[in-house]
């Protein structure tokens, strides 16, 4: 699916869920994984990316990171994507995939800064 192709624009409350989708790192990052496999991927592997990115790492704490994030990307992660329309995700075979063509994720997500715990600019918190 083409995001061009969806009503994303049509509604303010849709295009907020995107925006709230792809504005976390994390989040985009379990996306373009998605984006770039060859059909579904397992919430395993999903939780493998996180704890691969340094900062899913320093927010898992001293729990086991692979267990932290799985968690995450469970809970967190794809509902979000998938109340965006960006994955597919099913809970019983616990597997996701992408709906989203990967040039429009670029695309889109060219223009999304990274955006820190505050909510404001590049995640370093020093934002007037």
């Amino acid at each position: 699916m083409r995001l061009s192709d969806t009503d994303i624009t049509d509604s303010s409350a849709e295009t907020d869920r995107l925006l709230r989708a792809i504005a976390d790192e994390d989040r985009r990052g379990v996306l373009e994984h998605l984006c770039a496999a060859d059909g579904p991927v397992d919430v395993t592997d999903l939780a493998e990316v996180l704890v691969d990115h340094d900062a899913s790492s320093r927010a898992s704490g001293p729990d086991d990171p692979e267990t932290a994030a799985a968690a995450t990307v469970l809970h967190c992660h794809l509902p979000a994507l998938e109340t965006a329309s960006l994955v597919r995700f099913d809970a019983e075979a616990s597997v996701a995939e992408a709906t989203v063509d990967p040039a429009d994720l670029d695309a889109v997500t060219s223009q999304v800064p990274d955006v820190g715990a505050d909510g404001r600019g590049d995640g370093d918190g020093d934002e007037a």
